[in-house]
């Protein structure tokens, strides 16, 4: 299997693994760490959230609404990502503190498995179970903010892209590995309690071994963040700042809309398309594939017409995709694995440019609050998505009365699919909100 690095370097699986044997010239040992560090997070994350998640909640019976909301809960709590500034800028021990987050958040979310066998009462073991899966996120959208710019501290600024990709690359990959081990094991144990349980400590597992590896990482440094003017003025910088501000608006928009739709897309494969784990997580499996045979055409295009509109282009994958499910009922399952291609297509492109134009109009003095306010537009985005896609849903009875054989999951899908559209011919064609950087 062939791939091609942003820089155009032809490589194959083999050759990676052998990078990693030492023939890939870190920088630092921090780099090879932090390259450990994406793979198992990664793969622990992939063991917790989403499907799996969602399928545990469903076993706790708790309504789709909140399972929708709950499965985005990593995403919102994002907004709480601009305390990190006042956290971490003050903190006398920057790793100390972060390792300290990482583990209390990988904690909460092992502990929820013990809820059911302490509570017996149905809705306060869901409420406690919801209470700490969202704890344990802000937690960690807090941590995140840190963690990243301490991953770009660790990397030169002319082998950034390189790295990026090599780290995305390999993780993606045992994300894809992890899903269909969960998948396997949920459905050798019929769905039930234990099968969670053994996901779950799995990923615990792989939690502590993620400290492990942050732990031999060299301590932070954040001199080179440290800003000289007031707080407050630091602080709305970002906002102040049109590209900036143009771009974080986007953020929010499209993570709105797409996440409308696609949080309660767990719901409507498990509870009422009755897929199989095993196909679900082969299917996650393939778009993580796709993710990462996708870089080859993604770095042409970019090399051609420049980030901007690889944004614009990639994006209008993951409104395929909305399209695509707008189609999927229980007997055109073959079409979700299609939507699964598109999704690690667009992620292919998307994910990479985003990062890149955002790191192009950062000044580099100060990243902590400039992805602070990142992942708070981000996160904003993500907490009132489901909130629109719940009212959505219960106010289009309207259109099923007209008979036209759509359930309501449908027509919401349709539904994002025509705004997103909107939202990336305004922003990359015409008015053309974004400039080449």
């Amino acid at each position: 299997m062939k791939l091609l690095t942003p820089y155009g370097n032809k490589i194959n699986m083999k050759s990676i693994v052998e990078r990693l044997k030492g023939e890939f010239r870190f920088k630092n040992k921090g780099q090879a760490l932090f390259l450990l560090d994406g793979i198992v997070i990664n793969a622990a994350y992939m063991l917790t959230t989403g499907v799996i998640l969602s399928g545990y909640l469903l076993n706790l019976e708790a309504s789709d609404f909140l399972v929708a909301l709950v499965n985005n809960s990593t995403n919102y709590t994002s907004i709480m990502s601009l305390f990190s500034y006042f956290i971490f800028e003050k903190v006398s021990n920057k790793k100390r503190m972060m390792l300290s987050m990482n583990f209390l958040s990988r904690l909460m979310i092992f502990l929820i498995i013990v809820v059911p066998m302490l509570i017996n009462n149905k809705s306060l073991s869901i409420g406690m179970t919801v209470s700490m899966v969202i704890i344990s996120d802000i937690i960690w959208a807090i941590y995140r903010v840190a963690w990243v710019v301490w991953i770009m501290d660790t990397t030169p600024d002319e082998s950034i892209s390189e790295y990026t990709y090599l780290r995305m690359l390999l993780a993606r990959l045992f994300m894809g590995i992890a899903s269909i081990v969960g998948g396997v094991i949920l459905d050798y144990y019929n769905k039930g309690m234990t099968g969670f349980r053994i996901v779950f400590t799995i990923a615990f597992v792989l939690s502590v071994t993620d400290l492990i590896i942050l732990r031999k990482v060299e301590s932070v440094d954040n001199s080179s963040r440290q800003l000289s003017a007031s707080v407050s003025e630091n602080y709305f910088q970002p906002v102040k700042q049109k590209d900036y501000r143009n771009y974080l608006f986007f953020i929010f928009l499209f993570y709105m809309v797409y996440t409308m739709s696609i949080s309660f897309a767990p719901v409507y494969l498990i509870k009422y398309l009755d897929l199989d784990y095993k196909f679900v997580s082969a299917a996650g499996f393939i778009s993580n594939f796709s993710f990462i045979l996708s870089n080859r055409l993604w770095a042409k295009i970019e090399r051609k017409r420049g980030i901007t509109f690889v944004m614009g282009l990639s994006a209008a994958f993951f409104a395929f995709e909305l399209l695509l499910l707008g189609l999927l009922r229980t007997e055109t399952s073959f079409i979700y694995i299609i939507s699964c291609i598109s999704t690690g297509v667009g992620l292919g492109g998307f994910t990479v440019t985003t990062m890149t134009y955002r790191y192009n109009i950062i000044p580099v003095g100060s990243r902590i609050i400039y992805e602070g306010w990142f992942y708070f537009f981000y996160g904003m985005g993500m907490l009132l998505a489901p909130f629109a896609g719940e009212l959505f849903i219960h106010n289009i009875e309207f259109v099923q009365n007209m008979n036209i054989g759509l359930n309501q999951f449908q027509l919401l899908f349709f539904f994002a699919f025509v705004i997103m559209w909107l939202l990336i011919f305004i922003s990359f064609v015409k008015p053309k909100v974004f400039k080449e950087v």
